[in-house]
């Protein structure tokens, strides 16, 4: 076994002429992947239905880009169906601000419109999708007129009150972004306290955590390596069985065999005494000192079966740190020198670790539960008093040894009586053959018990750790699905906002904008399932609120765990303060088993390993500060028979809100103050280029998705599932 990993410290790096607002760290102890999780894969065959499904869950899952993609093709490719058409329009809309509803944007909402007009029947999807296209008239209505008329917001809000519950909380989700102003504000009052309720449910602080567990490996039986004895003592226990023969012939030949029975029983007597007494004396005897060399006092190798096979160093390598790690986490907190006590222990469960997983096809951290159920069972005899009461149990007792010294004093003796009776050659025959087959029965009897007694430790050990692997398979039941991590996340992000807006005393009528930017903070865990995005245990939360006056930007601390919020930290400057806004490769790098991360104006220099490519969000302001954040590298997160790194990067982007925030800052930066006015003219501009390609109609198509009536013709009485 190699030396332990030392204690991995999240050292970010920041240049000497920049100024850090936000860095993101890694604790490369903390990933995840959940490999055996299908939820975003698509095979090139698979048909209409499973892929919609997957387009449902990228949505559900905040990767609204990638179910876009989907569903568009889906759609043009005549698979249609209203509850499709309805998921297509959502995926269009989702995640985008006013900024971004550019021409592509609007034209895939008219197929989604156009697609849903073409079926005959009224259900639950087109009555939705209708609420969601009435939306997006205020929408357009509020950013062209700069209010909205209170009788037509009512009737909406009135009718997205009479969608089923689930349908409502989708369109709430999905437009928040593009949301915004007074209809924001009416919204936000009639959904303010589900997401307060929401964000924590269903028993977010008990199950979040097990998003970040990995799929436990299943306990192996392991098998030792049979007792193996040297040649010598094999010839001891044959000659002295050979010498004992030959004394008992010469007995039998003399004369006078008869008053040699006695001296000839009380031998066989103590040599059994001897041979019995001293099995059980020195089987006692090693298996303590194995004990004590599995506790340290030395060290031993464990007679375990080697497994015969190469095992990687890094397989071995992130075993040693894990075991030095989980014990170092089950420190009980008890005077004594648990680390020294444990050196032996914990280098016996890496030679266990390795020898049965080695070339299992298991991650190491699959067996964090197993590392940590051992750790926790030491700490337990430790803080119990009862970490060394093997050697209580295991050393042999006085009347052991007494009762083989009895027995050799009877060998003694009645070899001596029938010696003084005149069978001096065979008494020395058979004392000389007692001598060699009792020290060579000794060792070959108790070696075969020690192993005995090992094989069945094995076994209550194994079913120990079977039934300690069900109680944690159990405990992971509720493990939440990536979608649940996504809806968490998504009512944090609006009920952050929320928080900002009466933090700075604003209302979303005072906005122009506002962007949302997550990212992962230093030391979190982070977890994934294939073509994901990456979940962290605490994120950092900038929102930037776009005013008239002027940005506020205030940052959180988000422990996503349990959903708490801290420490606080604000910002505010003006439009014409802002130089730029850029996203750079960042000099993510490790080397001596640390992650640093090189700013944007920091010049690399060599370090002891090759760099690892992450990408860096940069908002310098025009006093030189700097306020950043690194864009997450996926780095050990990656199964790369499955997924593209390039395509795994822009994921990344997308779903942290980089990309959002890009468009709308780096316009800023290249506009100034005149952004505000500019980006009204592009906002009309759209709507203009809408109208001409639908007839003057504009986003309303004048009658809605269903003939002259609107959606709202039938009533919602008879809607259909």
């Amino acid at each position: 076994m190699g030396a332990a990993f030392p204690n991995m410290v999240n050292n970010n790096v920041a240049a000497d002429n920049s100024s850090v607002r936000t860095q993101v760290g890694y604790d490369l102890r903390g990933s995840t992947l959940h490999t055996n999780n299908n939820t975003y894969h698509v095979n090139q065959g698979d048909p209409p239905e499973r892929r919609f499904e997957v387009a449902l869950n990228h949505l559900r899952g905040g990767v609204p880009r990638e179910a876009e993609k989907l569903l568009r093709r889906l759609v043009l490719d005549g698979h249609a169906t209203s509850r499709m058409v309805y998921y297509y329009a959502l995926s269009v809309v989702s995640e985008r601000s006013l900024n971004e509803l550019d021409a592509t944007v609007i034209e895939n909402f008219g197929i989604a419109l156009h697609a849903a007009s073409s079926f005959p029947s009224v259900d639950r999807w087109r009555a939705a999708l209708e609420v969601v296209r009435e939306l997006m008239s205020c929408v357009w209505s509020q950013a062209m007129v700069g209010q909205l008329d209170t009788g037509s917001l009512q009737q909406v809000l009135n009718r997205l009150g009479a969608l089923p519950g689930d349908l409502q909380k989708e369109i709430f989700r999905h437009l928040g972004a593009v949301l915004g102003g007074a209809l924001q504000d009416h919204l936000d009052a009639l959904d303010a306290q589900r997401v307060i309720f929401e964000r924590l449910q269903p028993d977010r602080a008990g199950r979040a955590w097990k998003f970040f567990e990995p799929e436990p490996a299943q306990p192996r039986h392991l098998l030792y390596s049979p007792p193996t004895v040297l040649p010598m003592t094999w010839a001891k226990l044959l000659g002295g069985a050979a010498l004992a023969v030959i004394g008992v012939i010469s007995l039998f030949d003399a004369p006078s065999v008869g008053r040699a029975v006695i001296p000839l029983l009380i031998a066989i007597a103590g040599g059994y005494l001897a041979l019995s007494f001293g099995v059980q004396r020195a089987a006692q005897t090693a298996r303590l000192v194995r004990k004590e060399a599995e506790h340290g006092f030395p060290y031993l190798p464990a007679p375990i079966t080697s497994p015969g096979h190469w095992v990687s160093t890094d397989f071995v390598r992130a075993v040693d740190g894990q075991v030095e790690a989980w014990f170092r986490e089950a420190w009980p907190h008890v005077a004594g020198d648990w680390l020294g006590a444990t050196a032996g222990l914990r280098e016996h469960l890496k030679a266990r670790l390795v020898t049965a997983y080695g070339n299992a096809q298991v991650i190491p951290p699959a067996l964090n539960w197993l590392i940590r159920w051992h750790a926790d069972r030491a700490a337990s005899r430790w803080r119990s008093g009862t970490f060394f009461a093997y050697r209580d149990e295991l050393r042999p007792k006085a009347t052991t040894a007494a009762v083989c010294r009895t027995g050799v004093a009877l060998v003694v003796v009645g070899l001596l009586v029938a010696a003084g009776q005149g069978f001096v050659g065979a008494a020395l025959a058979l004392g000389l053959g007692a001598l060699l087959g009792i020290q060579g029965g000794i060792a070959v009897l108790s070696a075969r018990r020690v192993h005995a007694d090992l094989v069945a430790e094995e076994a209550r050990l194994s079913e120990q750790e079977v039934q300690a692997y069900s109680a944690w398979v159990q405990v992971l039941a509720d493990r939440p699905e990536d979608e649940e991590m996504a809806t968490w996340l998504d009512l944090d992000k609006s009920y952050l906002k929320t928080v900002a807006l009466e933090r700075t005393g604003l209302t979303n009528r005072d906005l122009i904008d506002h962007v949302v930017m997550t990212q992962g903070a230093p030391n979190a865990f982070r977890a994934r399932v294939p073509h994901g995005p990456v979940r962290y245990s605490e994120y950092i939360v900038l929102i930037f609120l776009l005013t008239t006056s002027g940005v506020r930007e205030i940052e959180v601390d988000l422990d996503f765990l349990d959903g708490t919020v801290r420490d606080e930290r604000r910002t505010s400057f003006r439009y014409e303060a802002l130089a730029s806004a850029k996203v750079a490769e960042a000099g993510t790098r490790v080397a001596n088993d640390r992650r640093h991360v090189l700013q944007v104006n920091e010049q690399p220099q060599p370090l002891d390993v090759g760099r690892l490519r992450s990408r860096q969000f940069a908002l310098t302001l025009n006093s030189g500060e700097v306020i950043t954040a690194v864009v997450e590298n996926f780095h050990g997160l990656v199964d790369p028979a499955l997924e593209d790194p390039a395509a795994l990067l822009q994921l990344a982007m997308d779903t942290s809100g980089v990309t959002s925030a890009l468009r709308t800052l780096e316009a800023i930066a290249a506009e100034g103050r005149d952004w505000i006015a500019l980006e009204q003219e592009r906002r009309k501009q759209r709507l203009r280029d809408w109208s001409e390609r639908n007839g003057g109609q504009g986003i309303n198509g004048g009658q809605g998705i269903n003939g002259g009536q609107g959606i709202t013709g039938g009533g919602f009485a008879a809607l259909e599932d």
